[in-house]
């Protein structure tokens, strides 16, 4: 939807919540660049913002649902927008989107206090998703790379006509690739325990009041997975130069509400490149259908994979 588009549909449906003031792409790695950051201006002049959020039709009114009730669990979430006709989503050019705003506030200001509240915010959420599944929906997305996959890719790789660092990489992460899908093997032989879980908790998606969580957006990539996943890869999002002790005070905050598995922990550095895994597999399959987007996030997620080594050492 062009924001010229979107903008004519907020002052038509949305107008009671105030002036739209701002529109932009909102920072981060959404690939197609359909969310938009704005700021809204309301009747007493206070600017808050609002973040809309392109969705599929299948996942918006689950999502739309477990926001609110994370809302009124008192979790940092943002609030659902309904529009003038109380409807929590509006339909414009085939295209379901819907409303949410946050608390005013800042990115990640990297302190250990700050650590301390997100490992706090993520325990809290974490143990309300753990009872809250009201639907027969299937969440699992994760379908790891066979080993065809992987030589098809290898094929292909002189048609590509790459630029000589890129060559390099894509040589890399082939030459990754068997150690991943063992060590993915041994993560899901091993039992941990599997709930709904956010697993795109990165900096990005966390807005800050000081040190303090005001609040966690994006849970369109919400599914039913092991817990440990979500937290290797949040932690490795927030803490990237693997600081151990940084890293014991995000898992404190954690463990004032959730009760994680030694197990959970002592993974971190597999649940990480596990995950990084999981996005490479789509973009590779993206590349086998002849997506031209893929070779930025590819690099971007096989950095993850490099960084994940660090973590080896961990323990809480």
């Amino acid at each position: 939807m062009s924001d010229a588009v979107f903008r004519q549909v907020f002052e038509e449906r949305y107008h009671h919540l105030g002036t739209l003031d701002m529109i932009r792409p909102l920072a981060g790695h959404d690939i197609n660049s359909r969310n938009r950051l704005l700021r809204v201006t309301d009747s007493s002049s206070t600017s808050y913002f609002v973040l809309k959020e392109v969705l599929s039709d299948s996942l918006l009114d689950y999502l739309c649902r477990l926001v609110e009730a994370c809302a009124q669990e008192g979790l940092p979430v943002p609030k659902v927008h309904r529009d003038i006709e109380n409807r929590l989503f509006s339909p414009v050019e085939s295209t379901s989107y819907v409303l949410f705003s946050y608390s005013q506030g800042n990115p990640f200001p990297g302190t250990e206090a700050a650590l301390y509240s997100l490992g706090e915010a993520v325990g809290r959420l974490f143990v309300f998703l753990q009872t809250w599944f009201p639907s027969t929906r299937d969440f699992s997305q994760y379908q790891p790379l066979c080993q065809d996959e992987i030589s098809q890719v290898a094929k292909i790789l002189p048609d590509l006509h790459l630029k000589a660092d890129s060559l390099l990489m894509m040589k890399r992460l082939l030459r990754f690739m068997p150690r991943l899908l063992w060590e993915a093997k041994q993560l899901y032989a091993a039992s941990l325990p599997r709930q709904l879980i956010h697993l795109d908790l990165h900096p990005d998606n966390v807005i800050f009041s000081g040190d303090e969580v005001a609040a966690i957006l994006d849970f369109a990539h919400i599914l039913h997975e092991m817990r440990g996943l979500a937290l290797g890869y949040t932690l490795d999002r927030f803490v990237p130069d693997a600081n151990y002790d940084s890293a014991r005070v995000f898992f404190r905050g954690i463990c004032k509400h959730l009760d994680l598995l030694p197990s959970e922990i002592t993974q971190v550095a597999r649940f990480t490149r596990l995950e990084a895994l999981r996005r490479v597999s789509y973009i590779l399959r993206d590349l086998l259908q002849g997506d031209k987007i893929w070779i930025d996030m590819l690099s971007v997620h096989l950095r993850a994979i490099q960084r994940s080594y660090r973590w080896d050492r961990f323990t809480y």
